[in-house]
């Protein structure tokens, strides 16, 4: 039998991995920046978490979840999204009681939703995404708006930052009333999901993309018109500050987003130069779902990151220069002496952990010239060869596969090389933690924004 994927999911092997991994690691680097820290919850959780917190009109719980009973008759769902789970943990744990407020987290891990396939859309799919939960002022919101956005510019991504404002529960209330007014008469005409949405959460036909549909609502009323005073005080404020920090953005009367909690402020991303892909990033505020699930009123933001699609885009774009991980160093033992291949693996050995270099070794390579046009095609830096006379000198011949200069030294020399700055770039934080830089040496002017994944504690 030809065992195949499932529909709407894929494998991750060798470069990709590494694109994903490299991805992940920026995510989380930011993060922390920002002085986010970690959390992660059960992939499954019982299905009332989601029909509760994401609403019953949302498109999520209506037909994209994965709900099973288990063995103890329990309704069980896999996780459509991460917000509800990360609340959920929140108010069992009584953080609300104990934790500084704004508790800052980020998480990273798989979602599920059944839905078509399509372009930069899986049925189980990875997300990034950070909550600030006890927010209590719009500047919260901002901050974690510039932490979005920071991440776009770490990967010189030109960006497309679209923003929108729901307003208090009384403001929206007015709206969907005034909505449903101008709807009714045109309701038959209407997509089947519209007309599920009229009864149970009318804001989401805003979001509809039936084309007959949009232009129905063209002349529907506009939500800025049922914001209270306080409401359009507050997205004037957003708007201010998103103008003095010199961050464009569209105000986009129809962005809504597609979960029920969302309140105040809301945005999504996308990337200027492939608004095809959709949006690569979306979120905002939301005031009541920590009280829906037990704990006290409380108000947060956040937002999810598609990192499938996120890096769909990177690869259409060819942006994966400074993605795509390969060694600074590869090993090549000469001949098949064992004392020679011995010694090969100590050198691998000492670079790799005591030097801390990413570094191979070519222990199945047919011939030195082939492993010579491996590393070259990997866009390796260095070939260390060693022979007979580099095991009994103890030394290393190190040829540099830009120059294609090469010259013996021993390790230790090796490594000063390395840390001059000559051909490696490294800078070291207070906690002596050391980072190399995948940027040309005198592309200073990027280097905040080129830096790898890949760093190491000195030993």
């Amino acid at each position: 039998m030809d065992y195949q994927t499932l529909k709407g999911t894929h494998d991750l092997i060798g470069v990709d991995m590494e694109l994903y991994e490299a991805c992940e690691e920026e995510f989380k680097t930011i993060a922390k920046k920002f002085s986010y820290m970690p959390i992660s919850t059960p992939t499954i959780e019982m299905s009332e978490l989601f029909l509760r917190s994401v609403g019953g009109g949302s498109d999520i719980v209506r037909k994209e979840m994965y709900s099973f009973l288990d063995k103890g008759g329990r309704n069980i769902s896999l996780r459509p999204e991460h917000t509800a789970s990360i609340i959920r943990a929140f108010v069992n744990a009584k953080l609300y009681a104990t934790a500084h407020l704004p508790y800052k987290v980020y998480y990273l891990g798989p979602a599920f939703r059944y839905e078509r396939p399509q372009k930069g859309r899986l049925r189980e799919f990875i997300q990034f995404g950070v909550e600030s939960i006890g927010v209590s002022n719009v500047e919260e919101d901002i901050d974690v708006i510039l932490l979005a956005y920071e991440i776009f510019l770490s990967f010189h991504i030109p960006t497309k930052l679209k923003i929108n404002y729901l307003g208090s529960d009384e403001s929206r209330a007015n709206y969907m009333e005034a909505l449903k007014v101008y709807v009714a008469p045109k309701l038959d005409s209407m997509c089947a999901d519209c007309k599920e949405r009229y009864e149970k959460n009318p804001l989401r036909m805003l979001d509809c993309k039936v084309k007959e549909d949009q232009e129905i609502l063209k002349d529907a009323p506009k939500l800025k018109d049922y914001l209270s005073e306080e409401d359009k005080a507050k997205f004037r404020r957003i708007l201010n500050m998103l103008d003095n920090l010199s961050i464009d953005y569209e105000v986009d009367e129809n962005l809504v987003r597609g979960l029920d909690y969302y309140s105040g402020v809301v945005f999504e991303i996308y990337a200027e130069d492939n608004l095809s892909l959709g949006a690569l990033l979306a979120g905002g505020h939301y005031d009541h779902l920590v009280e829906q699930l037990g704990g006290p009123s409380l108000s947060s933001v956040g937002f999810s990151l598609g990192v499938d699609r996120f890096v769909m885009y990177l690869k259409s774009e060819m942006k994966l220069d400074e993605l795509a991980f390969s060694p600074l160093a590869y090993v090549i033992p000469i001949g098949e002496d064992e004392t020679v291949r011995s010694y090969a693996l100590f050198v691998r050995y000492y670079l790799s952990t005591i030097a801390s270099i990413e570094t191979d070794i070519a222990l199945n390579t047919k011939s030195v010239s082939s492993a010579m046009k491996y590393a070259s095609k990997n866009k390796i830096k260095y070939a260390i060869l060693v022979g007979e006379e580099e095991e009994k000198e103890r030394i290393i011949q190190v040829k540099d596969l830009e120059s294609q200069s090469q010259r013996a030294m021993n390790l230790e020399q090796f490594c000063e090389l390395l840390d001059e700055g000559e051909h490696h770039c490294c800078h070291h934080d207070d906690e002596g933690e050391e980072h190399h830089c995948c940027h040309d040496e005198e592309d200073e002017e990027n280097h905040a924004h080129h830096c790898c994944c890949h760093h190491h504690k000195d030993e």
